[in-house]
Protein backbone atom coordinates (compact mmCIF):
# COMPACT_ATOMS: atom_id res chain seq x y z
CA UNK A 1 0.00 0.00 0.00
CA UNK A 2 1.48 3.23 -0.85
CA UNK A 3 2.21 5.30 2.33
CA UNK A 4 0.75 8.38 1.36
CA UNK A 5 -2.96 5.98 1.10
CA UNK A 6 -1.71 4.15 4.73
CA UNK A 7 -1.66 7.30 5.88
CA UNK A 8 -4.75 8.76 5.09
CA UNK A 9 -6.26 5.93 6.33
CA UNK A 10 -4.40 6.10 9.64
CA UNK A 11 -5.53 9.50 9.62
CA UNK A 12 -9.22 8.30 9.02
CA UNK A 13 -9.36 5.55 11.92
CA UNK A 14 -7.78 8.60 14.33
CA UNK A 15 -10.52 10.93 13.45
CA UNK A 16 -13.21 8.23 13.51
CA UNK A 17 -12.28 7.41 16.99
CA UNK A 18 -13.44 10.52 18.55
CA UNK A 19 -16.57 10.84 17.11
CA UNK A 20 -19.80 9.55 18.86
CA UNK A 21 -21.64 9.92 15.70
CA UNK A 22 -21.86 11.08 12.07
CA UNK A 23 -23.71 12.35 9.10
CA UNK A 24 -25.16 10.45 6.33
CA UNK A 25 -22.39 11.59 3.60
CA UNK A 26 -19.45 10.80 6.41
CA UNK A 27 -21.07 7.29 6.94
CA UNK A 28 -20.52 6.72 3.10
CA UNK A 29 -17.03 8.23 2.96
CA UNK A 30 -16.36 5.74 5.92
CA UNK A 31 -17.72 3.12 3.89
CA UNK A 32 -16.55 3.50 0.62
CA UNK A 33 -12.46 3.81 2.23
CA UNK A 34 -13.09 0.69 3.81
CA UNK A 35 -14.01 -1.12 0.73
CA UNK A 36 -11.59 -0.04 -1.31
CA UNK A 37 -9.17 -0.94 1.46
CA UNK A 38 -10.15 -4.49 1.76
CA UNK A 39 -10.66 -4.78 -2.28
CA UNK A 40 -6.32 -3.94 -2.19
CA UNK A 41 -6.02 -6.19 0.22
CA UNK A 42 -6.98 -8.57 -2.12
CA UNK A 43 -4.64 -7.33 -5.51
Amino acid sequence: MPEARRALLSDLAKEACGQRWFSTQENNVLFLAAGAHGAAAYR
